[in-house]
């Protein structure tokens, strides 16, 4: 999959993103990560909207036959250039809903998207089963499922009391089926932890869009029932972090017997934050620090439980492989040895199926990424390596080269970092800043060494004096 951005945000020059297992954004600040992560989890999340004319064609058919199946190679070699093009347009038309910005602000943005047809292929081949649903009204279904005879694999579309319907509404859901069947095949689920989560896991039950912009109209003398209505269904933040407070008002009602990654949950709370978090039917969200039977209310702990208490109840409760992760800025109120034990988390994740993408300036967890990297060749003594420094022995902890896109960000333009078994990643600003800093310390501390220390002149003794 390739993403090529143009005119968003700090993004000028197009640019170009093909994700990998680990996707890590790097530079300066106001560069554009942020606005490149917030568009490709909308992009994993099937946030286009877009009706192909296949799918008013197939509406028509749904009208009169109630099913089509059709051959999967055949139609997609046919519709493939159509869906890159659709999905692209429907993104960037939901840009400014995507940032809870005015329209204007996206006049310029270009959006071009390019999907690998032998990887989604691939994909088909190993999920004969694959459907996608959806019910609406109280007897009508639509759904999407792929299916395997003799001659390949095909296509099923099906509609259940689909001559109830107008087609311009037949087609908009056979189009938004079509779009999650074939980007379901890169990523599961995406779960976005935005920068700003500290705040919001301590106050997302009063930040909840709705319910505020009601009592803020509610509370005047004359409210008008238009603007009230507009104000109900616009939030002020980005969609990305609307999705990140839903998911915190869901959390006290998933299941809690624990999913696929509860040995990840419990290994962040008991290596990073060093807490066990619970959070009650209410939302009620407490910690009780290891080794003490005391239990905080989150708001009396410390910036790093605040900080990864929505990462914990995610791996707790939710995520499954083939989902992704995508975190702004991981190393957030972290010391450095947290940052690096957070870089492992991160590959043992990565390792276990999950997608991950960060947005990142440190430096820490780009070196440890790093040394993973290097873990990942065979040589003499690694194993003696892995248990000197507290690397996982049974390899979870090494990370493959090939599984990692990073990218640097500098004003107007972004360039692909390389990337070499043998050292990992190159990180140019970053590189620069720490050598800077260097070369300033050292000439500052024997600078002031010489003023404090000045060295003795020898006393000149005249040779020739009798």
């Amino acid at each position: 999959m390739q993403l090529y951005l143009k005119n968003i945000g700090a993004i000028k020059d197009e640019i170009e993103i093909s994700p990998g297992r680990l996707t890590v954004f790097s530079g300066g600040n106001n560069t554009g990560k942020t606005y490149a992560m917030y568009v490709l989890w909308a992009l994993f999340q099937r946030r286009a909207r877009h009706v192909f004319s296949f799918a008013e064609r197939l509406a028509e058919q749904l009208k009169t036959q109630g099913g089509v199946e059709l051959p999967l190679h055949d139609f997609f070699d046919q519709h493939w250039a159509t869906l890159e093009k659709g999905i692209a347009d429907g993104l960037r038309k939901r840009l400014p809903e995507l940032f809870s910005a005015p329209a204007a602000a996206f006049d310029a943005a270009q959006i071009r998207v390019s999907l690998d047809f032998q990887e989604f292929q691939a994909f088909a081949n190993s999920h004969h089963e694959l459907q996608r649903s959806i019910v609406f009204g109280t007897n009508s279904t639509l759904d999407v499922r792929l299916t395997q005879s003799p001659k390949g694999l095909g296509i099923a579309v099906t509609a259940l009391e689909a001559g109830k319907l107008p087609n311009s509404l037949l087609a908009e859901i056979v189009s938004s089926l079509f779009i999650d069947l074939v980007l379901g095949s890169q990523v599961d689920n995406a779960f976005l932890l935005p920068a700003e989560r500290g705040g919001l896991n301590l106050f997302y039950q009063d930040l909840d869009a709705k319910n505020s912009a009601l009592m803020r109209h509610l509370k005047r003398e004359e409210a008008n029932p238009l603007e009230l209505i507009k104000a109900l269904m616009v939030a002020q933040y980005a969609e990305p972090i609307d999705a990140y407070i839903q998911f915190l008002k869901r959390a006290p009602r998933l299941p809690k017997s624990g999913g696929d990654l509860h040995d990840q949950a419990l290994a962040l709370q008991k290596e990073i934050t060093r807490v066990r978090y619970k959070v009650s039917k209410d939302g009620v969200i407490t910690a009780k620090p290891y080794r003490s039977e005391m239990e905080l209310g989150i708001h009396l702990t410390s910036s790093t439980v605040k900080s990864f208490y929505g990462l914990w109840a995610w791996l707790e409760l939710q995520a499954k492989p083939g989902d992704c992760l995508m975190i702004d800025e991981p190393e957030l109120n972290l010391h450095p040895d947290n940052q690096r034990l957070v870089a492992r988390l991160l590959v043992r994740l990565v390792n276990r199926g999950i997608r991950v993408v960060i947005s990142t300036h440190s430096d820490y967890i780009v070196r440890e990424l790093n040394n993973m990297i290097m873990l990942s060749s065979e040589f003499a003594g690694r194993e003696k390596l892995e248990k000197q420094f507290g690397y996982d022995p049974a390899g979870s902890e090494r990370l493959a080269y090939s599984n990692i896109a990073a990218y640097h960000f500098t004003d107007r333009r972004v360039e692909s970092c390389d990337i070499s078994p043998e050292f990992g990643m190159e990180v140019e600003s970053m590189d620069a800043a720490i050598n800077n800093l260097n070369e300033s310390n050292s000439t500052i501390y024997f600078a002031l060494r010489d003023a404090l220390h000045p060295i003795e002149q020898p006393e000149q003794v005249d040779l020739f004096q009798e």
